[in-house]
């Protein structure tokens, strides 16, 4: 082979590479000026936004900075993914520096305490291929510009806009598929209808706003098909007798519905909770009267996370509770007029969250003998009798016990062993009820290793306080006032958190009751979003 040919072939072997395989030619990673922009937008946080960036290869970042694998550009950025680590001061970019990365599909700028107006984001439009921006948890204000209409997946949640929801953004033309504007200052009327031609729309969050949302109209028919929808804090239906809207049987995806704190009024629809895909619904805080699950049905839902406290249901629960609602893993009906038994089968795995506190239950505890995989148990503010718990009580899992303010009689039930991770017990009487556990405390309580929060006050035990409880170090919060206990509090001196140590006789040592915040249904009940 002579030389010609073979610089021939290599010619012809260089130009099939350039051809085929642009990648080969193509310069991996960010230009010079793009590493300056990426080390300015650092140095105008203090060093927080892109912490792992060298300066000079921004696709070696492992958390900041990701680079399409064939071409090696900058495709996706997220600033702060500690949240440990907000800036302490107001930043306001230079939004303009963004816009150098033309391949940038996915901009992650939520928790960097960003101030100044939304607008000025309006930049971002230069980038064709920017589909998903996350600006939630800032200090952003104004109103929402129509210039975010191109975006499928935007997050403005808790900042400070104001003003209304522009329609602009779901046209016909319009790709969005998420649209969370939760916790800002959002006011007026918001006909629903906006949202008609928005046919690739799954979530929508417009929570914790002042917004009026009228849904009810026959003038308008839904395209779309949504995964989420939270109006929670909303004023729903003002000028339809707050009903709950009749399109959502038509949304035959929708697994999370947030309707808490909307002012509906009359009774749950059972589309609800049969006939559809919902699994989470929350309607706290609203006017809902009648009884629940008033009809009759031989169907089971697919109900797992139930919030109807502080409503106006009435009646007593149905002994099959457990059967029509076999996937239920929290409920929370506090707050309400239910009266009657607690049924056996509302305790049936895999439920692990019950709070039915503020009714006005009656009978025994017998919900216990099944419920092993309970976390959270509160039966507070009720008129239930007999002994604190039975005696085939199996909590294996239990973290948080709440029977204060009911009419519990005998010994501290020795069953409680039985539950060795509780973390609070809560078995206080107050000027309105009747609970009057009698006895002394036990020493095995000492066998309780993990318990923080500790309250038998306005009882009638009587004894000394087992100085073995000594043992327990977790402990924070132990109130026994208003018994008729004697001797000395064994851990007196011991913790500098401890706080109502107290009993009759000792008044010095009374303190307050327990603090609401150990006492909170809220903090233990899992929301998903």
């Amino acid at each position: 082979m002579d030389g010609s040919f073979a610089n021939k072939v290599i010619i012809f072997l260089w130009f099939i590479a350039l051809t085929f395989c642009p990648s080969a030619w193509v310069e991996a990673g960010c230009s010079k000026e793009q590493n300056r922009a990426l080390l300015e937008i650092r140095n105008s946080t203090d060093g927080l936004a892109f912490d792992d960036f060298d300066g000079s290869h921004c696709c070696h970042s492992r958390h900041s900075i990701w680079c399409d694998k064939d071409h090696g550009k900058v495709t996706s950025m997220v600033l702060n993914i500690d949240s440990m680590k907000v800036p302490s001061i107001t930043w306001h970019p230079n939004v303009t520096l963004f816009t150098l990365f033309n391949e940038l599909e996915v901009l992650d700028l939520s928790s960097m305490n960003i101030g100044g107006e939304l607008q000025a984001f309006c930049e971002l439009k230069r980038l064709k291929y920017l589909r998903k921006l996350y600006l939630g948890n800032n200090r952003l204000e104004g109103n929402i510009p129509s210039c975010l209409e191109r975006f499928e997946d935007l997050d403005l949640s808790h900042n400070r806009l104001q003003g209304h929801v522009p329609s602009s953004i779901f046209s016909n033309q319009s790709k969005i598929t998420k649209f969370k504007v939760s916790g800002n200052s959002l006011k007026g009327v918001l006909s629903f209808s906006i949202f008609a031609n928005a046919s690739n729309l799954k979530l929508l969050d417009l929570s914790s706003n002042e917004l009026e949302v009228e849904i009810e109209s026959a003038s308008w028919l839904p395209n779309f098909q949504l995964g989420s929808l939270n109006l929670a804090s909303c004023s729903l239906n003002k000028k339809n007798g707050h009903v709950v809207p009749t399109f959502i049987s038509t949304q035959h995806l929708l697994y999370l519905l947030d309707f808490s704190d909307t002012s509906l009024e009359g009774n749950i629809p059972c589309q609800l909770l049969f006939n559809m895909n919902i699994t989470d619904l929350y309607l706290s805080g609203n006017k809902i009267d009648g009884s629940f699950l008033d009809y009759s049905t031989n169907e089971t839902s697919p109900i797992k996370w139930l919030d109807i406290s502080d409503n106006h249901i009435k009646g007593s629960l149905p002994k099959n509770i457990g059967y029509l609602l076999p996937s239920l893993r929290s409920i929370d009906m506090s707050s309400n007029a239910l009266e009657g038994n607690i049924p056996q089968s509302i305790g049936r795995p895999p439920l692990h969250l019950i709070d039915l506190s503020h009714n006005m239950l009656s009978g025994t505890m017998s919900l216990t003998k099944t419920s092993t995989r309970l976390i959270l148990l509160d039966l507070s503010n009720n008129k239930l009798q007999g002994q604190m718990l039975p005696k085939d009580a199996n909590m294996t899992m239990l973290r948080a016990l709440h029977l204060s303010s009911n009419n519990f009689k005998g010994v501290i039930s020795p069953t409680i062993l039985n539950s060795p991770n509780l973390l609070i017990l809560d078995v206080r009487a107050n000027h309105l009820s009747d609970n009057s556990l009698t006895g002394s405390i036990p020493i095995s309580f000492r066998n309780l290793k993990s318990m923080e929060s500790f309250d038998l006050s306005h009882n009638k035990l009587r004894g000394i306080i087992p100085s073995e409880l000594v043992g327990l170090t977790s402990l924070s919060v132990f109130s026994v006032a208003y018994n008729d206990l004697s001797g000395k509090i064994p851990f007196e001196n011991q913790f500098s958190t401890f706080t109502s140590q107290c009993y009759e006789g000792n008044p010095e040592l009374c303190g307050d009751p327990l603090p609401k915040k150990m006492l909170n249904r809220r903090t233990w009940r899992k929301r998903r979003n």
